[in-house]
């Protein structure tokens, strides 16, 4: 089961202007990529590195969620690891199914483990808020 967390809806948009720091999640998607053992980024939150492990799309327009899953730095993991072709094999869990898997972000090695986040639109954060340039003319 996934925690929800608001975040600022900007940060769950494919345009969105100006600066984020920890990057789009759009952007960071990788469950195409974990099959080949390897995700596109890492999302930190409350100091804690996340794989963005899928999204769902729908009205009233854009990202409704993004779903992110616990990166364990691979020599602190204590459970069972998996390569995702392992896992699909024997797995059919469902929303647990990424735990376990190993996979290569920016050239370290990490596992998925158990901690789900859900990603979900909720109030703007002004830190991503970008100053309107002034008018000289």
């Amino acid at each position: 089961m996934s925690i929800k967390v608001p975040m600022d809806p900007r940060l769950m948009s494919d345009g969105m202007p100006g600066r984020t720091p920890e990057g789009q999640f759009s952007k960071l998607i990788s469950c195409t990529l974990i099959p080949e053992g390897h995700i596109r980024g890492a999302y930190k939150h409350n100091n804690k590195l996340y794989a963005i492990t899928g999204a769902m799309y729908g009205p009233p327009g854009g990202m409704q969620a993004a779903y992110a899953q616990l990166l364990v730095p691979l020599e602190q993991y204590d459970g069972q690891i998996y390569t995702y072709n392992e896992k699909s094999a024997t797995d059919i869990r469902g929303g647990q199914f990424y735990t376990g898997i190993k996979v290569r972000c920016n050239g370290t090695w990490f596992v998925l483990g158990e901690e789900q986040l859900q990603f979900v639109p909720g109030e703007r954060d002004s830190r991503f808020d970008v100053p309107e340039q002034l008018i000289l003319f």
